[in-house]
């Protein structure tokens, strides 16, 4: 396993750890209105975009 695949899963861990504990619910405000939802669902959207940017850049 090399230290990219390390570091990969340790991030990926403390993630999913995040997602677990937060399940207040909160709201974000866009451009075009206000969205609702569960802190761990808004989080996991902001990983998603996260990766995607990084991928794009890599």
């Amino acid at each position: 396993m090399t230290k990219k695949v390390l570091w990969a899963l340790v991030l990926m861990f403390v993630v999913v750890i995040v997602l677990i504990m937060n399940t207040d619910k909160g709201s974000v405000n866009l451009i075009f209105g206000t969205v609702k939802a569960i802190n761990s669902i808004i989080y996991l959207c902001f990983v998603g975009i996260g990766v995607v940017v990084g991928v794009l850049l890599k």
